[in-house]
Order: C-alpha cells, then sequence, then structure tokens
C-alpha cells in the first residue's frame, strides 16, 4: 500500500489568497479592532460579517502549512524553501493574533500525518516535534500581543514607562501565569447547572442548525445551543453581550441532555472517531482539497466538542473542500501541471504506509 501525492499550484494560491483576503477584510471592515490588544468582545462581534470572515480567513490560512510541505515535497529547492518558510510563518502569525492557535496545531498535525505517511516518522521525531509545537503554542500568543503592545504605546499609571521589562517578567506574566489551554473546570459547571434546572432531554440539539448564524439570532429566538445556555447560566447577560465564554465537549453535552445516561452514549463518538480513522488509514491519493476533507476529519477532534461546533466547523471545511476541487478541474491551456506520468512534467511521489 503506498501514498501517492498530487499536488497543484491552484491549491497553495487559492487558499492563501483566501486567507489574507479574509484577513485583510477582517482588517478593513472593523479599522483595526479585531487585534486583540484592541478588542474586549469576540472577533466574530467586532467585525461584521465577522461569523462568515472568520473561517474564511482561519480554514485556509491552517492549510498553507500542510500544501507547502506537499509542494516542496514535489520540487525541493533553496528558493522554494526560504519563500515557504516565510509564507508558513505569516499564516502562523495571523492565525496567533485570531486567537486560534488550536487551529496551528491541527496544521501541524496535519503536516506530522503527511510527513509519517511519506517517510515512517520515528518516535524520536514525532516526539520533537511535538515538543517543538507545544513550545511554539505557548509563546507565541503572548510575543505578538507584547509586539502590537509595544507598537501601540499606552499610558499605565500602574508602572513605571521608564523600567525596561525583563525576560523573565515576560515569561512569568505571560506564559506561566496565565492559562493558555482549556481546562477540565467546566465540569462543576455543567453539573450545578443540572442540579438546578434538570436535564435538557434533548432539546439542546434543537439549535445544531442555528450554529451558523449569530448568537444574537439564537439569543432572540430563544433556540440556544448548549454552549450558550452553560455559559450564560454561568455569565449571565454579559456572554450575550460579549459572546466570550469556555468550551463545552461532548460528554458535558450529553449529560446536560439525558443526565447519567447520557455518559453511556460514549460509545458513539467512538464508533465516528473509528470510522473517520479508518478513511484516513485507507487513504492512498492526496490532492489538495482531499487534505481539506482529512482537516475535516482532524478537526473533529475525536468527536469530544459539542455536536454544534463540530457540524458547523465540517460543513465548512468540506466547502472549501468542494471549491479546491472545483478549481482543480479548471485545465488551463499551458503553464498547468500535468499529473500523467507520460508527459514527463508534475509526477508522482510514492512511499510505504506506516
Amino acid at each position: 500500500m503506498k501514498i501517492q501525492l498530487k499536488p497543484s499550484k491552484s491549491g497553495l494560491v487559492v487558499s492563501l489568497l483566501l486567507g489574507l483576503g479574509a484577513v485583510l477584510a477582517i482588517h478593513l471592515l472593523s479599522h483595526g479592532l479585531w487585534l486583540p490588544t484592541r478588542r474586549s468582545q469576540t472577533l466574530t462581534s467586532v467585525v461584521p460579517f465577522g461569523k462568515y470572515l472568520f473561517p474564511l480567513a482561519v480554514i485556509p490560512l491552517t492549510m498553507v502549512l500542510p500544501l507547502v510541505f506537499v509542494r516542496l515535497q514535489y520540487k525541493m529547492t533553496p528558493l522554494r524553501l526560504l519563500v515557504g518558510a516565510l509564507v508558513v510563518g505569516v499564516c502562523v502569525v495571523l492565525l496567533s493574533l485570531l486567537y486560534q492557535r488550536g487551529f496551528i496545531l491541527i496544521g501541524i498535525i496535519l503536516f506530522l500525518w503527511m510527513l509519517d505517511r511519506l517517510h515512517r516518522l520515528s518516535v524520536k521525531r514525532a516526539v520533537t516535534f511535538g515538543v517543538a509545537a507545544l513550545v511554539l503554542l505557548f509563546t507565541i500568543r503572548p510575543v505578538v500581543n507584547e509586539v502590537l503592545t509595544i507598537s501601540r504605546p499606552t499610558v499605565d499609571t500602574h508602572q513605571d514607562q521608564n523600567v525596561p521589562l525583563r525576560v523573565t517578567d515576560f515569561v512569568r506574566e505571560n506564559i506561566l501565569s496565565k492559562p493558555n489551554f482549556d481546562n477540565a473546570d467546566v465540569w462543576p459547571v455543567v453539573i450545578d447547572f443540572v442540579k438546578r434546572n434538570g436535564e435538557l432531554e434533548g432539546s439542546g440539539y434543537l439549535a445544531v442548525p442555528l450554529r451558523f448564524f449569530s448568537p444574537s439570532l439564537r439569543n432572540e429566538l430563544n433556540v440556544p445551543t448548549v454552549v450558550d445556555t452553560l455559559n450564560s447560566y454561568y455569565w449571565g447577560e454579559s456572554y450575550w453581550k460579549t459572546n466570550f465564554g469556555f468550551n463545552v465537549t461532548m460528554s458535558q453535552e450529553l449529560y446536560m441532555n439525558f443526565g447519567l445516561i447520557g455518559l453511556f452514549l460514549g460509545w458513539l463518538p467512538g464508533l465516528l472517531t473509528a470510522v473517520v480513522d479508518r478513511y484516513l488509514s485507507r487513504l492512498q491519493t492526496v490532492r489538495d482539497y482531499t487534505l481539506y476533507v482529512v482537516f475535516a476529519g482532524w478537526v473533529c477532534g475525536g468527536f469530544t466538542s459539542d455536536t454544534a461546533g463540530i457540524v458547523q466547523w465540517s460543513v465548512a471545511i468540506l466547502l472549501f473542500a468542494l471549491l479546491l476541487r472545483a478549481v482543480g478541474r479548471v485545465r488551463l491551456t499551458s503553464g498547468g501541471i500535468n499529473d500523467s506520468p507520460a508527459s514527463g512534467k508534475g509526477g508522482r511521489l510514492c512511499a510505504d504506509r506506516s
């Protein structure tokens, strides 16, 4: 069993242009208020059409990393390597500014998945890449925020501006003292909600289609998702005003809907995960749009997130896959890549599947 890479110029170019174009539109429409140092609400609340511009930015920017890897596997030159590194660096910084380190992690996972399928990634190298990814994810957001703060100085009455910021102070304040990832503290809120209000008896799934629309619409129609319900219970009206809140896992969602019985339905997410894993293990030909389908499989995260979030992001990513497939069907009369082995142009990369 072998894996075949069939890259195209259009996949990387279209993804990069869509992602950068969406970020540019976000910046212009919000007059720069989308930057994390300038907003006190979620990006989708600050930016007009943010509900749609946000995924239009983060999805293709995430895919740049594996797509650059595919192009470099097709043909490696020092210039291509330099340009690829610069492009990936820009996308990582933009995703960090969008507060989407989770998508950066998925991009790294897709890269490692491709590397393993082509070159049988050893445990030592996998651990090295994993540690490097964790260090990157821990540090990139506070570093970028600090750069933005320095470039846009403000009057701070609590700190002497003449005192230079020491590296140790920066590390302690931004990395060690602040939470970097979600934690398990949501469970006490879930248990308290069920104890006080009872189980939702499945009504929490009625708002899944409305996840594609703004929270204000769900609030107006009084059809909240499970995430809306739990966050509004904990934060009150401030949740609906800022849209800031914590995530809810699928096990917590099942418990909120069906109580203890819901916890015994944990086999269902496991079964769905097995279906996705079976597809990924049997995949032999990888094109640009195929990588988006793989991305949709990874973003499900073993079906641990809430149902509405999984459906929303999976559908959005699969729409990108359809777009790239449609673009790939457009054949140029010159300058295109011919994957036919007889043509002598382009070609295929093969390796034993691990």
